[in-house]
């Protein structure tokens, strides 16, 4: 059956990017979206390919992946310097689950990076922060 989707794959191990193309679209992106910066530039809004806002973005990621490390989340000073870093990277080895800390950071970012203008938007951001926080913290307590 003939599809629109191509594919080029390398090997699971390789943390290179693998070219994939959906009908005129071509993405770089690692085949696992496993990519901290694009991950959080997707629930921004914002398209992996458009960079102006980058260094942006991975100053605040950076600041909340230390505010993870100091909930006892993540691989200890771990940074990130653009789209090749991954949640994979940042989580080895940590008993918090990963959705959770992409949530997490992602929900931190949009409240530096593009707050809502509605206060009632912000005050329950802020909640769901505070939440994810503090079941983060538990899970990470809990397993050790």
């Amino acid at each position: 059956m003939p599809t629109d989707i191509e594919e080029s794959v390398t090997p699971s191990e390789s943390t290179e990017p693998t070219e994939i193309t959906i009908g005129e679209v071509t993405s770089n992106e690692p085949v696992s979206g496993d990519s901290i910066l694009n991950t959080i530039k997707k629930l921004l809004g914002i398209d992996a390919s458009y960079h102006p806002f980058d260094t942006d973005i991975i100053i605040h990621i950076n600041t909340y992946l230390g505010v993870l490390n100091d909930l006892g989340v993540g691989v200890l000073g771990f940074t990130i310097t653009g789209p090749n870093e991954t949640w994979s990277e940042f989580l080895s080895g940590s008993a918090a689950p990963v959705n959770e800390a992409r949530t997490y950071v992602y929900l931190r970012v949009r409240m530096a990076f593009d707050p809502p203008t509605s206060g009632i938007v912000t005050n329950a951001i802020e909640k769901q922060i505070e939440e994810l926080g503090w079941r983060l913290r538990i899970k990470v307590e809990c397993s050790v």
